[in-house]
């Protein structure tokens, strides 16, 4: 699904820009050295489909410095940032504001950036963020139940707090327990859902990046056996000691297995790269085959981290996809041998912009 139109405004080191996709193929490729704004461009398309973004830091980061706003209009979907007193983020579709439920998900769009190792390499909460953004783009019910259990977590652990020191009874998380069990569940359930997706394309998928046949899935680890309800109640001694809740989805992990050994742990450099690829194959696939339309790939630099093979692989799949692609590498372009080519520098494109 290709936009039509970007309009930028402060954003990082872009002051302003105005970008229209109607001339361009399904290929787009920025090109520049680092730190010219090239993964901004991205960044800032990936904030207006998940409201915010998949870097490290504040949204008020993303502001550029001595601005007191940022704003990003991508077609009908808009984001303001404004720090002008206290930070607040503004969401709109068509001009009228949306809450992030309402507004996340109407742009499908699939990432592949040098932080995808994280999905094997880095701590549980990369894995569960991932397959939480995944349900994002195929059901609103998925995100309003994952920000409604953040909320109601929250406040289970205040109460934990005051429960140990003293300051009300036991009996008040009963009221919390009920609600963490009913969001928990529900995205629990997704989550194994989910799973089964991937895991009846992984197999395939690797095969093709890799060249050899290899078993490959996911496993779900929940952080509870049985019930969440059983699980609450078990562990609520252990939780009021410590303050904190131990049982839920924001503790789960997912497993990869390559072979019947941890991917992450056991698998070469080179394997590590095939699984994330395959994963993000499938997620493609995914999101296709249940909103029935093709999502934009956002592609930031990645071809620089693969080898040839891999990266012949990542060629043959974009071809024909919806894609943007960042690179500083000119033989990269031609190697495609397609595709509309702009240049960015100093937070300007040259080549496209109004």
């Amino acid at each position: 699904m290709r936009p039509d139109t970007l309009i930028l405004e402060n954003f990082r080191n872009i002051e302003h820009l105005e970008f229209d996709f109607s001339d361009s193929e399904n290929l787009l490729f920025l090109v520049g050295e680092n730190a010219q704004g090239k993964t901004n461009f991205l960044e800032a398309i990936y904030l207006a489909a998940f409201s915010k973004s998949w870097r490290n830091g504040l949204l008020k980061d993303l502001i550029m410095d001595g601005a007191g706003y940022s704003r990003v209009k991508l077609d009908s979907l808009e984001v303001v940032l404004d720090n002008l007193a206290d930070f607040n983020r503004v969401l709109k579709v068509d001009g009228v504001e949306q809450n992030a439920v309402d507004f996340v998900g109407r742009l499908p769009v699939v990432l592949f950036a040098p932080t995808d190792l994280d999905l094997l390499l880095g701590e549980p909460r990369s894995r569960r963020r991932y397959f939480d953004q995944v349900w994002t783009l195929l059901d609103k019910k998925y995100l309003f139940h994952l920000i409604n259990y953040q909320r109601v977590l929250k406040s289970r652990n205040r109460l934990l707090w005051e429960i140990k020191e003293g300051r009300t009874a036991p009996d008040d998380l009963n009221f919390w327990d009920e609600k963490l069990v009913k969001h928990g569940e529900f995205i629990t359930a997704k989550r194994e859902e989910l799973v089964n997706f991937f895991n009846h394309l992984l197999a395939d998928f690797y095969h093709q990046i890799a060249g050899e046949k290899k078993k490959i899935e996911v496993q779900y680890c929940k952080s509870y056996l049985g019930g969440l309800a059983d699980a609450l109640q078990k562990g609520r001694s252990n939780d009021i000691r410590h303050a904190v809740t131990h049982a839920g989805p924001h503790r789960d992990d997912f497993l990869f297995l390559l072979g019947d050994k941890p991917a992450g742990i056991h698998g070469s450099r080179g394997e590590i790269r095939s699984v994330v690829l395959a994963c993000k194959f499938a997620e493609e696939r995914i999101i296709e085959d249940i909103r029935g339309e093709k999502p934009l790939l956002l592609l930031d630099d990645v071809f620089s981290e693969l080898d040839s093979q891999r990266k012949k692989k990542l060629l043959e799949f974009v071809q024909d996809k919806e894609a943007i692609i960042t690179t500083a590498n000119q033989k990269l372009v031609k190697d495609f041998g397609g595709g509309m080519v702009v240049e960015i520098k100093n937070g300007k494109i040259h080549g496209n912009e109004k």
